[in-house]
């Protein structure tokens, strides 16, 4: 089997060295404080549809993070962190695509926009600065490097860890649904956390499910 052109088996590698890259120290680290900037990205971006205010966003060199505001819909914001950050990452897993360049690029575009309004409006601390401008390097890049096979396997990489963490983030919830997001949301409705955390789980579930859909092609 030309196994290099099989876009589904591709996936699951990328899925595997994911999950093998999460479990070493050292070089899991980055990849928490990318999903946990998105998780908190998704807290920022409900904030401001439900009439909310960003004060601003903060992560910590333990991968852990916060999004200060004041306002808006507090269970809609509540949701989203762990709803957000496995279709953050399918979004730019599927930007790597070779076969849709005009997209990638778009794309691209717009994920480094998002990045660019959190850095300077929302970011008042050097290492969340420095994790952003990482990011948004990787984005910049795609628009000026064409046909670069490594970039779309390290955009793959990128995308898979985020969907890969929102699931097994979300997993590890089982055990504490009394703490954190789901705590709040308990509070705030009267549906229990658990019922919170098995909605995440299935949500990043599916997500991780649709792409591996998507990618039955050759390419």
């Amino acid at each position: 089997m030309d196994w290099h052109k099989n876009k589904l088996i591709q996936t699951w590698l990328y899925l595997i060295i994911t999950a093998v890259l999460l479990q070493v120290p050292f070089l899991s680290l980055p990849l928490y404080w990318f999903a946990t900037y998105y998780h908190e990205l998704s807290h920022g971006i409900a904030t401001l549809l439900s009439g909310g205010v960003v004060e601003k966003i903060q992560l910590f060199t333990d991968g852990s993070g916060f999004c200060f505001s004041r306002g808006g819909i507090h269970t809609l914001i509540a949701f989203s962190g762990y709803f957000g950050t496995p279709w953050f990452g399918a979004v730019i897993f599927k930007i790597a695509e070779p076969k849709a360049a005009v997209t990638t690029k778009l794309l691209a575009s717009f994920m480094l926009a998002i990045v660019a309004v959190t850095l300077v409006f929302y970011v008042s601390d050097i290492l969340t600065a420095l994790i952003l401008l990482l990011i948004a390097t990787g984005f910049l890049a795609s628009l000026y490097i064409s046909n670069v096979s490594w970039l779309r396997h390290i955009y793959k990489l990128f995308g898979m860890s985020l969907i890969l963490n929102g699931l097994l983030s979300s997993l590890s919830l089982f055990g504490y649904p009394h703490e954190g997001d789901a705590a709040h949301l308990a509070n705030l409705t009267w549906l229990p956390g658990i019922f919170w955390v098995a909605l995440w789980v299935i949500n990043a579930a599916g997500v991780l499910l649709w792409v591996l859909k998507t990618s039955k092609t050759r390419g």
